[in-house]
């Protein structure tokens, strides 16, 4: 069993799992990754504005309305919108505001994006000898 733990395999009630050493930049995306797409919430929408037009307006907002999550259409949760923007997630703004029957509402903006991260030369010169940690990058 220690030997399949190292080799990264192990398994618990017949259940796999797998195993990774832990590196400073685990779960980061390397900074030159190029992203299309980012998921965000918009937070507080209220009833009468839970709409696929408005998640639309919102999304055009936010860099360009892609789609709208399934269960935020469906209603299944109300207590954020959950809406696919194409934007790369570094420049979605923090609030957008709409304006309907002359009342102007201003929604927060969460960007559901990932840690990037980028190696300084100091840092990838002194990792000789050992795995560098920008290879759990890619």
């Amino acid at each position: 069993m220690a030997e399949q733990t190292l080799q990264g395999q192990w398994k618990w009630k017949n259940l796999g799992f797998n195993l990774e050493w832990w590196s400073p930049v685990l779960g980061c995306l390397p900074n030159t990754t190029i992203i299309k797409e980012t998921w965000i919430k918009v937070v507080g929408v209220p009833l009468h504005l839970w709409t696929h037009q408005v998640f639309k307006e919102i999304g055009q907002l936010c860099g360009g309305w892609t789609a709208t999550e399934e269960e935020t259409e469906l209603g299944n949760h109300m207590k954020w919108a959950r809406i696919l923007v194409a934007n790369d997630g570094r420049s979605i703004p923090q609030e957008v505001s709409i304006a309907r029957e002359g009342i102007r509402y201003h929604f927060p903006i969460w960007a559901e994006s990932k840690v990037r991260c980028e190696m300084s030369l100091e840092k990838a010169c002194c990792t000789t000898g050992e795995d560098s940690p920008l290879e759990n990058l890619g």
